[in-house]
């Protein structure tokens, strides 16, 4: 069966917060200094049969869409290409002119991917995570990559 992209549910607000729990650990995120719950967001998911594959959360301020997260559970199967371009169509929709994106500095693997997709480095907000940590304790210190998670990174793309 072919895999198909369907819009977030209430149904779904449950498996969402596992994922985010497991994924981000907690059902939070902090973001620009903001505490941010994903599982209450718009977003789309990935669905391969009955199994998800890859799920997006976004957030719409004026015209800025934000990608909160995004998780591909398959690698190199076009998943997160696929849910970056919904949430791009999802915010042309909604009359954005950008889609924006923060990851941290430790995320090199993030920061290939968006940049291979047209996002550009817009700011770096240094010790922003060192701040977040203050809020959300279980933070790591560094990364599985022994890069030590300090600072956040914002990402661009104009798509309107």
């Amino acid at each position: 069966m072919s895999k198909r992209i369907l819009p977030l549910d209430s149904g779904d607000f449950e498996q969402v917060k596992e994922i985010i729990i497991k994924e981000w650990g907690s059902d939070y995120v902090i973001i620009h200094g903001d505490i941010i719950h994903p599982a209450e967001l718009p977003g789309y998911k990935i669905m391969d049969d009955e199994k998800m594959v890859g799920l997006v959360t976004c957030l719409i301020k004026g015209q800025e869409c934000e990608i909160v997260t995004l998780n591909s559970f398959r690698e190199g199967e076009g998943i997160g290409d696929a849910l970056i371009q919904v949430v791009e169509s999802y915010a042309l929709s909604h009359q954005c002119k950008t889609c924006k994106l923060v990851t941290t500095n430790d995320n090199l693997n993030a920061l290939g991917f968006y940049q291979r997709r047209g996002f550009y480095i817009s700011e770096v907000s240094p010790g922003a995570v060192d701040e977040a940590r203050k809020v959300k304790i279980s933070i790591p210190l560094a990364a599985e990559n022994n890069i030590p998670i300090r600072d956040e990174i914002t990402l661009i793309k104009q798509i309107g």
